[in-house]
């Protein structure tokens, strides 16, 4: 399931299993999925609040032109994860530790064409391939 790829001509492939927890977290139904959800109901912290905060805010703007975000088992797991962990999700307010990293990494995000140093270290770590960033010449 990792590193799924989505193909238009062929709408099976994006048949994506997954599997809902008691606190309404949506994973893939996968051996990292698992994990994730075991940890998230467990209250273990595996990624932290910081990565959390930086996954969000990548996910805000650049996630929404890359397929990655929901077809990648690691991606999309991590990115529930940090959702729920640090309470972005529903009804809950994450905490005014977290509310001002994710601030202060938006605030970084002047120019969509010119990433800064943290995003390109995630698309990085995560095998991203960035979509609708204009090519530097």
């Amino acid at each position: 399931m990792d590193n799924q790829e989505f193909n238009l001509n062929n709408p099976s492939s994006c048949n994506v299993k997954t599997f809902q927890t008691e606190n309404d977290a949506v994973f893939h139904a996968s051996e990292r999925g698992r994990f994730y959800a075991t940890a998230l109901e467990a209250g273990l912290s595996v990624v932290s609040d910081d990565k959390c905060c930086r996954l969000l805010v990548w996910c805000l703007v650049y996630g929404g032109a890359n397929e990655q975000t929901v077809f990648d088992d690691r991606l999309y797991n991590t990115l529930v994860y940090a959702q729920h962990k640090i309470k972005a999700v529903g009804g809950g307010v994450p905490n005014d530790e977290n509310i001002a990293r994710i601030q202060e990494y938006n605030s970084t995000l002047t120019d969509f064409d010119n990433p800064p140093e943290w995003v390109l270290e995630l698309e990085h770590e995560y095998g991203i391939k960035p979509n609708g960033r204009k090519k530097k010449a």
